[in-house]
């Protein structure tokens, strides 16, 4: 039987799994999203370099200016930013 401590101590870990989970699957969700207006914008499949650049400009740069530059650059000013990263 556990006694409180050990209890606690799980559902600490239990939380913390939690919440890294839906930090995973929200950056899932949000690089879906990206994706997706990134190929609209480009009008083909992302490469595997732009796909790559998207994540490292989330990172770096953050959702909102990573929204911004998708809706704001041309298509070929888009590709160069991507991999530019």
């Amino acid at each position: 039987m556990l006694d409180v401590t050990e209890a606690r101590e799980f559902l600490r870990k239990e939380r913390l799994e939690g919440r890294l989970e839906g930090r995973l699957e929200g950056r899932r969700a949000l690089l879906g999203g990206y994706v997706r207006m990134c190929e609209l914008r480009l009008k083909h499949a992302l490469t595997d370099a732009e796909r790559a650049g998207l994540e490292a400009r989330i990172d770096t740069d953050g959702a909102e200016r990573v929204g911004e530059a998708v809706l704001a650059l041309d298509a070929a000013a888009l590709a160069a930013w991507l991999v530019s990263a």
